[in-house]
Order: structure tokens, then sequence, then C-alpha cells
């Protein structure tokens, strides 16, 4: 465990880190997928991590170009198709793909063992765009002290306080930060 640590700190000290491998992937894959006859998903995608997502997106395009009208798992706006959230909440939903949108399948009324969890987690979702638009730190806070797993408001103001302190200088945009 402590040579794994040891290597882990040598690989960051010389800049050899995952997100740098990563970049040189997605540079290499988007020239690739750049050419419109692909067809196949390249095999420098298992390099990638993630080449699940890459069969399922070429799967929508697909269904979305040739209206195939396949099943998939997507993000899309509520629109009602789950009652008791906001309409025009982002939620992830089975939709039928066709050429002209996706049309999600209409869940309604969400039972009531799980209809709580999915509004407290869409408020925190709610309050964390809203503090992004507002360029509100103070708002985002209270975005992750109300999120589901937020057991403590006190454990996760330290941790926000710390994290802030870290990377302040990258929040300017975000004005000032009331601990």
């Amino acid at each position: 465990m402590i040579l794994q640590y040891l290597s882990f700190l040598e690989h960051i000290r010389n800049n050899q880190i995952r997100t740098n491998e990563v970049i040189q992937i997605d540079e290499e894959l988007f020239k690739q997928y750049s050419d419109p006859s692909v067809g196949e998903v390249p095999k420098d995608i298992e390099k990638r991590l993630g080449h699940d997502y890459a069969e399922t997106a070429i799967q929508i395009i697909d269904s979305m170009v040739n209206n195939k009208k396949n099943y998939h798992v997507i993000n899309t706006v509520n629109r009602g198709h789950i009652v008791g959230i906001p309409d025009e909440t982002s939620i992830e939903i089975t939709s039928r793909i066709t050429n002209k949108g996706p049309i999600p399948v209409h869940i309604g009324e969400l039972p009531l063992q799980i209809r709580g969890i999915v509004q407290h987690l869409k408020a925190y979702e709610e309050l964390l765009c809203d503090a992004i638009y507002e360029k509100n730190l103070n708002k985002a806070l209270l975005a992750y002290q109300v999120h589901p797993l937020s057991k403590s408001f006190i454990t996760t103001k330290h941790a926000f306080d710390a994290l802030y302190e870290k990377h302040k200088n990258l929040l300017t945009y975000y004005g000032a930060y009331n601990k």
C-alpha cells in the first residue's frame, strides 16, 4: 500500500497523471470522431474508460438519424413526466429516441417510498444551479449542506471552507464568500 502511494506521488511530481493521459486520448478520439463515416467505436476508447458511454452515444445518434425509435435512458426536461418535481427540472428517464427528438416514458406520480428522496435531490440540484448562475458561494454551501447524503451542516461547512481556501484563487468569478 505504501509503495503504491509513493508511486502515485512520483507520478504526480513528474506530471504523469491520468488527466493528461485522458486529454491525449480524447484528442485522438475527437480526430477519429470528426469523420462522419465512422460507424463504430474506435478501439482506443477502451484506454479512455467509459467506452460503454461511447457505445450508447453512437446508438442514440444512430436512432436519431435513422428514426429507429429505440429506447435509451437519457437526460431531458421533465415537462410533467414525473409528477411532484418542477416541469423545467432535468430528469434522467427512459425515452424513445426519434428523429424529432426524445419521447420520454411518462412516469406520473412516484411511489411514496422514493418521492421524498427525488424531491430532496432536485432541491439540492436547483440550489446549486442557482448558486452558479447567481455567482453565490454562500448559496453553493447551502446546496451542499442540504444534499441528501450530507449528514451534518457543520462537517459540510468545514469541508467547503477547506476546499474554498485551497482553490479561492480559482473562484474569484463567484465573488465574496462569507465564512
